[in-house]
Protein backbone atom coordinates (compact mmCIF):
# COMPACT_ATOMS: atom_id res chain seq x y z
CA UNK A 1 0.00 0.00 0.00
CA UNK A 2 1.20 3.70 -0.94
CA UNK A 3 0.57 6.52 1.98
CA UNK A 4 -0.27 10.24 0.64
CA UNK A 5 -0.42 12.93 3.18
CA UNK A 6 -2.64 15.47 2.59
CA UNK A 7 -1.54 18.15 5.51
CA UNK A 8 -2.27 22.23 5.31
CA UNK A 9 -1.54 25.42 7.23
CA UNK A 10 -5.17 25.33 8.80
CA UNK A 11 -8.43 24.29 8.66
CA UNK A 12 -10.31 25.22 5.60
CA UNK A 13 -7.72 25.48 2.90
CA UNK A 14 -9.08 22.29 1.01
CA UNK A 15 -7.51 19.52 2.64
CA UNK A 16 -10.73 17.15 2.35
CA UNK A 17 -12.06 18.45 -0.43
CA UNK A 18 -8.14 17.59 -2.50
CA UNK A 19 -8.47 14.47 -0.59
CA UNK A 20 -11.92 12.98 -1.85
CA UNK A 21 -10.70 13.98 -5.06
CA UNK A 22 -7.06 11.82 -4.94
CA UNK A 23 -9.19 8.85 -3.73
CA UNK A 24 -11.47 9.34 -7.22
CA UNK A 25 -8.67 9.54 -9.25
CA UNK A 26 -6.72 6.39 -7.59
CA UNK A 27 -8.47 2.96 -7.78
CA UNK A 28 -8.72 1.22 -4.73
CA UNK A 29 -7.83 4.38 -2.44
CA UNK A 30 -9.17 4.82 1.37
CA UNK A 31 -9.28 8.38 2.25
CA UNK A 32 -8.27 8.82 6.46
CA UNK A 33 -8.83 11.59 8.44
CA UNK A 34 -7.42 11.98 11.88
CA UNK A 35 -7.76 14.60 14.10
CA UNK A 36 -9.12 15.87 17.59
CA UNK A 37 -12.79 16.91 17.08
CA UNK A 38 -15.42 14.10 16.07
CA UNK A 39 -15.92 13.70 12.42
CA UNK A 40 -18.41 16.09 10.38
CA UNK A 41 -21.52 14.73 9.07
CA UNK A 42 -22.11 13.87 5.76
CA UNK A 43 -17.91 13.13 4.70
CA UNK A 44 -17.51 9.89 3.40
CA UNK A 45 -14.50 8.95 5.45
CA UNK A 46 -12.35 7.01 7.57
CA UNK A 47 -11.31 8.94 11.00
CA UNK A 48 -9.34 8.16 13.73
CA UNK A 49 -8.63 10.61 17.18
CA UNK A 50 -4.88 11.44 16.80
CA UNK A 51 -2.90 9.24 18.93
CA UNK A 52 -4.20 5.97 16.95
CA UNK A 53 -1.29 4.50 15.48
CA UNK A 54 -0.30 3.68 12.41
CA UNK A 55 -0.14 0.30 12.18
CA UNK A 56 -3.87 0.13 13.43
CA UNK A 57 -4.88 2.42 10.85
CA UNK A 58 -3.00 0.35 7.89
CA UNK A 59 -4.36 -2.83 9.46
CA UNK A 60 -7.70 -1.84 9.50
CA UNK A 61 -7.25 -1.18 5.70
CA UNK A 62 -4.99 -3.44 4.45
CA UNK A 63 -6.95 -4.32 1.01
CA UNK A 64 -6.49 -0.90 0.57
CA UNK A 65 -3.93 0.49 -2.74
CA UNK A 66 -3.81 3.79 -1.50
CA UNK A 67 -3.83 5.45 1.99
CA UNK A 68 -5.07 9.16 1.08
CA UNK A 69 -4.36 10.57 5.03
CA UNK A 70 -5.54 13.90 6.20
CA UNK A 71 -3.36 15.00 8.93
CA UNK A 72 -0.41 17.04 10.08
CA UNK A 73 0.70 15.42 12.96
CA UNK A 74 1.20 11.65 11.39
CA UNK A 75 4.01 13.22 9.64
CA UNK A 76 5.58 12.81 13.44
CA UNK A 77 5.08 8.90 12.88
CA UNK A 78 5.54 7.96 9.51
CA UNK A 79 7.00 8.96 6.34
CA UNK A 80 4.84 8.57 3.22
CA UNK A 81 5.67 8.45 -0.39
CA UNK A 82 3.67 11.36 -1.10
CA UNK A 83 3.19 14.68 0.87
CA UNK A 84 0.68 17.54 -0.46
CA UNK A 85 1.00 20.65 1.72
CA UNK A 86 -1.32 23.48 1.19
CA UNK A 87 -0.10 26.91 2.10
CA UNK A 88 -2.01 29.79 3.72
CA UNK A 89 -1.34 32.55 5.71
CA UNK A 90 -0.78 32.04 9.81
CA UNK A 91 -0.63 28.33 9.99
CA UNK A 92 -1.14 26.79 13.23
CA UNK A 93 2.01 24.83 14.96
CA UNK A 94 1.22 21.51 14.06
CA UNK A 95 1.97 22.90 9.99
CA UNK A 96 5.27 23.27 11.02
CA UNK A 97 6.13 19.31 10.32
CA UNK A 98 4.58 19.19 7.00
Amino acid sequence: MKVIVVSGAHSNVGKTLLSQALCKLLPGAVHIKIGHHARKPGNDDHFYYIGTGFTTIAADHEQARFLVIESNRILEKITPECVIYLSAENPKPSAEMA
